[in-house]
């Protein structure tokens, strides 16, 4: 197995498994994303403005998260109230700065709802697809015309599917899961048994020979 390889599963079990370990995985995707926009940026966000100082603190509060997640992990996702209610005030904040209903940074609400449905399931993540479209709604009403008003309509029907979708798919892995890990149990258990039975056999032919 290669270093990289090892490394990573020597930090998935500190943190508590894959699954966790990519939650800090698209965290440091989306910073990343962030900063390449940034780089690509227009014209009309050249050099430092507000965006910059956003992505900034987004920076400063992930890299925070994933040491507290590193730290105290059990503890850190019990925070997930919390975490995803600050991810969604700089999401929305991004997107406010950056153009309101022509932003391209609305992906980051996918992500956002579509982590939530997977890991914390279906009713909780088509909940904060509902919150955060009636946020997003909130944010670029200003910036709303006759063209942006469908285009806004059919990112939040996007936003709610791509809950429901991702919380169904969690649902179905899930029971898919624990039916491998009920039939792995049962044969243990039987091959247990069958090993008993085996050992009392020759036991009893042992006794008897003597």
């Amino acid at each position: 197995m290669a270093h990289g390889e090892l490394w990573l599963d020597h930090v998935a079990r500190r943190i508590g498994g894959p699954r966790v370990l990519a939650l800090g995985l698209l965290r440091g995707l989306a910073v990343l994303a962030g900063f390449m926009w940034v780089v690509l940026a227009p014209s009309d966000h050249a050099g430092w403005g507000p965006v910059q100082t956003v992505l900034l603190g987004f920076l400063a509060y992930s890299a925070a998260l994933m040491a507290s997640l590193w730290r105290w992990p059990h503890r850190t996702l019990q925070l997930n109230l919390l975490v995803v209610t600050v991810d969604l005030v700089f999401a929305l904040l991004l997107i406010h700065l950056t153009g309101g209903t022509r932003s391209v940074l609305f992906l980051a609400l996918l992500l956002i709802a579509g982590v939530q449905a997977y890991y914390h399931g279906y009713g909780y993540g088509v909940g904060v697809a509902l919150v955060a479209a009636a946020a997003y709604v909130g944010v670029v009403w200003p910036t709303l015309d006759h063209v942006e008003a469908a285009n806004t309509l059919i990112r939040v029907v996007v936003l709610i599917g791509t809950a429901v979708g991702v919380g169904v798919l969690a649902q179905v892995e899930e029971r898919e899961r624990l039916a491998v890990a009920r039939l792995s149990s049962d044969g243990v258990a039987e091959t247990r048994t069958a090993g008993a039975f085996s050992m009392w056999a020759r036991t009893t032919a042992m006794s008897r020979a003597l």
